[in-house]
Formats: C-alpha cells, sequence, structure tokens
C-alpha cells in the first residue's frame, strides 16, 4: 500500500529535518520544505513516527488551504498512518491525508488522483475497522459538520469507485458508501444535476452488489440497505430518465437492480398503492402480484379454483374507487400481466402456469374486447 501512497508524490524535495514548534501562528513560507523533510525522515529505519506525526500535525493545521503543501501532506500522512502503531493514531492520520487531498484537489494544484484516493480510504478502512469508530468522513452528516461541504475531491471518489470496486467487494466499502452518502447531503442543489445523478447512481449500484454478492461486512441491515438503494436509483433516473450515462448505468441496468431490490424490500403498504408518485412503481406491481401469486397458488395453478380469478376481481374493484381509478386500474392490470409472464412470482410458485388472459386483460383502461 505504501507505494500507492508514494506515487503521487514523485517530486519531493528531500531536505533536513527541521524542528518544528508545536503549532504555527500562520501557515510558515517554508512550509512545503518542511513537509518534505518530514516525509523523507519517515522513510528512515527508526524514525520516531510520533514525534514526525506531531510535527506533521502542526503543519496541517497551520496550512489548511495551502494547495503546495497540502500535496506534501496527503502523502506525508498517508505514509505515518501506514508507519502508526496505535489504530487511533493511524486514524487521525488518514483523516489529515483525506482533507489534505480535498484541499489539494479543490485548489486545482492537482487533479484528482483515483489511485492515491483509493490507497488513502484503503487506509481509513482499515484504521476504521480497528478502532470501531467512525471518522469524521464515514459518519452520518450533521448540522454545522466542517467536513460535510460539497467537495470535488469527494465527487472525483464517486466516479473512481464506479469503475474500481470490483464484483467481490471491498472491505473498505461501508466508508465509500459513507463518503457517497454525505457529498449527495452536501451537493444536494449546489451542482449540475449530472453531476448529483452520478453520485446517486454510484451509492445505489454499490449497495445493490454488497447485497448481491454478499460482501464482507456485510451490511448491517440488508432492508435498510435495500431502502435507500432504491430511494437513490429512483432519485437518478428521475434527474436522468434517459439514463445516467452509457459506462455507469443505463435503464436496462436499473431493471436488474430494482428486480433485485424487490426481493429484498418487504411489499408495499396497500396504503400507498395508488399515491401519484407510484403510479409506475414496479415496487408496487410486485406487491399487488404477490397477492395474486398467493391465491393461485392455493388454486395449484388451475383455472377452475377461481381463487386467484376473485383475487384480481377484488383488486380491480379497489382500483375503481379510487381517485384516478384510470391510473389505479392500469397499475393492477400491469401487476396481474406480470404475474401472468412470470416476471412477479415467488421461487416456489414458478413451475405454476400463467393465469388465463381473460383473467385479467379487461382491467387494462386501454382494453378493447375482440369483435364478434
Amino acid at each position: 500500500m505504501d507505494h500507492m501512497i508514494r506515487s503521487g508524490l514523485a517530486t519531493l524535495v528531500v531536505g533536513v529535518l527541521a524542528c518544528l514548534p508545536p503549532a504555527f501562528a500562520a501557515c510558515p513560507a517554508d512550509s512545503v520544505t518542511r513537509a518534505s523533510d518530514l516525509f523523507a525522515s519517515s522513510e528512515r529505519p527508526g524514525a520516531d513516527v510520533s514525534a514526525l506525526s506531531g510535527q506533521a500535525n502542526a503543519i496541517s493545521a497551520a496550512c489548511p488551504d495551502n494547495p503546495e503543501v497540502n500535496r506534501v501532506l496527503v502523502n506525508l500522512h498517508g505514509n505515518l498512518a501506514l508507519k502508526a502503531s496505535a489504530p487511533s493514531d493511524a486514524q487521525a492520520q488518514t483523516v489529515l491525508a483525506w482533507r489534505a487531498y480535498r484541499a489539494m484537489v479543490k485548489s486545482g494544484v492537482s487533479y484528482a488522483n483515483g489511485d492515491l484516493a483509493k490507497a488513502i480510504i484503503d487506509l481509513m478502512a482499515q484504521a476504521e475497522a480497528l478502532t470501531g469508530k467512525p471518522s469524521e468522513f464515514s459518519r452520518a452528516v450533521r448540522p454545522g459538520d466542517p467536513a460535510a461541504s460539497c467537495e470535488l475531491a469527494d465527487y472525483s471518489l464517486a466516479t473512481y469507485y464506479g469503475l474500481a470496486i470490483p464484483a467481490n467487494g471491498r472491505p473498505d466499502w461501508k466508508i465509500v458508501l459513507a463518503m457517497l452518502d454525505r457529498s449527495i447531503a452536501a451537493c444536494e442543489g449546489k451542482v449540475a444535476p449530472q453531476d448529483l445523478v452520478t453520485l446517486l447512481a454510484q451509492s445505489a449500484q454499490i449497495r445493490v452488489e454488497a447485497l448481491q454478492n454478499k460482501w464482507t461486512p456485510a451490511p448491517d441491515d440488508r432492508i435498510a440497505t435495500a431502502a435507500v438503494a432504491k430511494a437513490h436509483l429512483q432519485r437518478a433516473f428521475q434527474l436522468r430518465p434517459d439514463g445516467v450515462s452509457l459506462l455507469l448505468m443505463k435503464p436496462a441496468d436499473r431493471r436488474q437492480m430494482d428486480e433485485f431490490l424487490m426481493g429484498v424490500l418487504p411489499p408495499v403498504p396497500e396504503a400507498e398503492w395508488f399515491l401519484p408518485e407510484n403510479a409506475d412503481s414496479v415496487y408496487v406491481q410486485r406487491s399487488i402480484a404477490m397477492l395474486i401469486d398467493a391465491a393461485w397458488a392455493e388454486d395449484k395453478g388451475q383455472f377452475t379454483g377461481q381463487k386467484a380469478y376473485a383475487e384480481i376481481g377484488r383488486l380491480e374493484k379497489l382500483a375503481r374507487a379510487q381517485s384516478d381509478p384510470k391510473a389505479a386500474r392500469r397499475l393492477v392490470w400491469l401487476a396481474a400481466q406480470g404475474h401472468s409472464l412470470g416476471r412477479f412470482r415467488r421461487p416456489e410458485n414458478a413451475g405454476l402456469k400463467p393465469t388465463p388472459e381473460y383473467y385479467w386483460n379487461w382491467i387494462n383502461p386501454d382494453y378493447r374486447p375482440p369483435a364478434q
């Protein structure tokens, strides 16, 4: 891991270690040289990591917005995190490394470096796993939180992980998600819709992959994880109905993700079925179809049983009583059709024959009986 940290600092100027006071009133004029010297010292055998960390922290505190020194500090703090003996010290250094990285990218002095960002997050994940405590970048957004600003570095992290997270998961996926969620909360209304869409889509995609592929560590709550994925997926396609991008997510990808999430989430409550925002919801369609599926299973897949037909009739009557009966009946029709075609079935009922078309085709508001 340390070679990835060092790769972001190929042009370091190596000097003589400077003795620093505990704190500075202002950013020293020679702060880049001082930080570079500290980095060189941290590479030497037997380096006093504790003393070096204190001196590095003093420069970080004095120079939070200095782009040139932050370009050095991001690597210095990363190196000190690698060499720290206590997990809490390592975690503190990874936080300082990410602060420096954000400041470096924000200033424009250096382009976002995906490998460097990945290395820092890897270290942050390892330290957090050992301390059991979230950092300021992985906890939920709170009012007045200084780390909750909308930063290019966090956005670049989202786009990088969109391509870099392998299907078998990563130990840091929860930290990545926390940072994505923080960026979504911080950037709403502050960035172009396309930029927000990328964050939303990546959040949904990582959550679905974690659930599908049983990543380690496992999601704390599968239903809650799926619910956020659903919400972010819907919001992304609300902003960009034609798809997020050719590389990241297309409408066909959304269908696959929806199909999976429907099997994780509980049914949509009946009171929410016919709300205007659910007029085309596949989650509502599946919830309705599961009632038909249960009745069709009682019929043992035979039209002579009539329970499924009666249930479809009950659902149509319920739809007809809504404020927008045409939209409600269309939803029931889509649910019944989806069940008949095998899209909405419990696994144990997948082998049952389809319900006859005459059970449900008449519910379609645009249905016209064939001419006699």
